[in-house]
């Protein structure tokens, strides 16, 4: 530390060692530590048609969320803190049964830190996901799934359990 005097009182100033040190401590410490934003929900609510479950298991780098059947109108929701440096991501996998696997990245700190700075809200059908409009009071961006076709891919079906533990497709 560097210590300066002015007008009688003490002034600290962080060396440049100190600076790098606290950087190195920032980068390697649990993101939602270091957040400069508040808590972030992120809300998946089932509306699929004909009352169909929907098998979600949502994910970040960092966290496994695990996976949950939710039927029609439920909802699963998490909370975090979005990176400091801008990075979060939270991904979820989809299935209700018809022979594909759909995917679609629910949270990216990137696209939706000023779209849904407390809460994102998401409502799942089978064309895809819509994200709600807070300041229109609808949903009103809708996107298409990622997906892959699990039966004709050997994921599902007339896969071995071995084969489907690897893909994280059993429980």
């Amino acid at each position: 530390m560097i210590t300066t005097r002015n007008n009688g009182h003490r002034n600290l100033l962080p060396t440049p060692a100190a600076l790098l040190l606290l950087l190195l401590l920032a980068a390697a410490s649990p993101a939602d530590a270091w957040s400069i934003w508040g808590k972030t929900t992120v809300v998946v609510r089932n509306e699929l048609v004909n009352h169909l479950q929907m098998d979600l298991h949502c994910k970040s780098r960092e966290d496994d969320l695990g996976g949950v059947l939710l039927q029609v109108f439920e909802e699963f929701q998490w909370s975090f803190r979005p990176n400091l440096f801008g990075g979060t991501l939270f991904y979820c996998h989809v299935n209700w049964g018809d022979g594909r696997l759909y995917w679609f990245d629910f949270y990216v700190q990137r696209r939706d830190i000023k779209r849904c700075r407390s809460v994102c809200r998401w409502s799942v059908d089978v064309h895809g996901p819509c994200s709600y409009n807070e300041h229109e009071g609808g949903y009103d961006k809708c996107y298409h799934w990622n997906y892959v076709n699990i039966i004709r891919r050997g994921l599902l079906g007339n896969g071995t359990m071995e084969e489907r533990e690897k893909r994280g497709l059993t429980e």
